[in-house]
């Protein structure tokens, strides 16, 4: 199902088409999902501007914030106060001659400020880990 297009300019990306994108389609109450490349602080602001929610893949393209989300659940769960709010879960899946463990946290609300991101208007963080 395709919702919307924009073509993108000469030497621009999909970083700008996003936002051009967003201010055109009536996202409110949905959930918007956008890969690593697209995890930008001005889309996160545009789609709750829009009155949406979000979920945003982090990887290496933000090396910065992807070290203090790590450092929070690692912190996390070995500080016996804030423990209760992390929850954690290990899958293993057996296929194809090999067993597979993946490993889920969830987070609740945070108050981290690092990395140029301020994380206060997150309310959940999610890592996956196989």
């Amino acid at each position: 199902m395709v919702l919307g297009q924009v073509k993108t300019r000469e030497k621009s990306n999909e970083i700008k088409a996003i936002p051009e994108l967003l201010d055109i389609l009536d996202i409110n109450r949905c959930i918007v999902t956008i890969d690593a490349m697209c995890t930008q602080k001005e889309i996160a602001a545009k789609i709750k501007e829009k009155k949406a929610d979000y979920v945003l893949s982090l990887k290496g393209n933000h090396p910065l914030l992807n070290e203090e989300v790590s450092s929070y659940f690692d912190t996390t769960l070995d500080d016996k106060i804030e423990k209760h709010k992390v929850k954690h879960c290990r899958i293993a899946n057996k296929g194809h001659g090999r067993i597979e463990f993946t490993s889920v946290k969830k987070s609740m609300k945070t108050k981290r400020r690092k990395a140029g991101w301020n994380l206060d208007f997150l309310e959940q963080l999610l890592t996956c880990n196989k």
